[in-house]
């Protein structure tokens, strides 16, 4: 009889271990539910706020540039775009010039260099940068400006009265200059520096040079009176009479 209640015994002591061990396990279950739910919901805020902060709105004067791995690009407006917010990207504003203004642009990838005469408004591209907005060259009717190509080495004269847009790689280093007047008692003597040769340019007005030339010279017309007589030697010695008569 003692042992049946001994065996009786263990057996309700082993039950009530078995109960208890069901009552922690289901306990440590409950917790670690919660726990999960909290990473989840934590992880879940941090992927919304992420790809909220990646929905870019552009606006019509707004442009992103991205910088990938593989090279630069940019976004334009208006629109919306979704942005990946662990990539460098910038902001940027389109630009606007007026009637009388030009810009010049240059692309830091490859060097080219462009202008955008204005009236306009546009956005750069991924890697161009501006030199600055300047005010477009107004030449009066008396004068005229020599535009010198610094990649070619060519030459043009522009003669007023015009409104002027230098080429991409064209300066001037004399800037907008007055043309010499010719009069009746003068004339100029103009040198080519493409050859050398010189010329004598006597008619009345206005004289404007032609590419690779310039005045070195203005001379006082030379009145011989009809019993006088005038020798001249030229630059290959020769010797030239003028009379007073008209003769020479």
């Amino acid at each position: 009889r003692a042992e049946n209640e001994s065996a009786s015994f263990r057996k309700r002591l082993g039950v009530a271990h078995s109960l208890a061990m069901a009552g922690l396990l289901f306990n440590i279950i409950q917790c670690g539910g919660r726990i999960c739910c909290g990473c989840t919901c934590f992880w879940s805020i941090i992927a919304i706020i992420t790809v909220l902060a990646s929905i870019k709105t552009l606006h019509p004067e707004d442009q992103y540039v991205i910088k990938y791995l593989n090279g630069w690009d940019e976004v334009n407006g208006p629109q919306v775009k979704l942005i990946n917010p662990f990539r460098e990207h910038v902001k940027r504003k389109a630009m606007r010039i007026d009637a009388l203004q030009y810009i010049r642009i240059r692309n830091i990838l490859n060097g080219s260099v462009r202008v955008v005469p204005g009236h306009a408004r546009f956005f750069l591209g991924a890697y161009e940068e501006s030199d600055g907005i300047a005010a477009k060259i107004i030449l009066k009717r008396d004068q005229y400006i020599r535009l010198v190509d610094r990649l070619s080495g060519s030459e043009r004269v522009v003669v007023g009265p015009d409104t002027i847009v230098p080429g991409a790689w064209e300066e001037s280093d004399e800037g907008v200059q007055t043309a010499s007047f010719v009069s009746a008692g003068s004339a100029v003597v103009v040198l080519n520096k493409a050859d050398g040769t010189k010329r004598l340019y006597k008619e009345s007005g206005p004289f404007f040079p032609r590419p690779y030339e310039v005045v070195v010279e203005t001379r006082s017309r030379v009145r011989v009176l009809p019993h006088e007589t005038m020798v001249v030697r030229n630059a290959f010695g020769r010797y030239i009479v003028y009379g007073g008569n008209g003769t020479g």
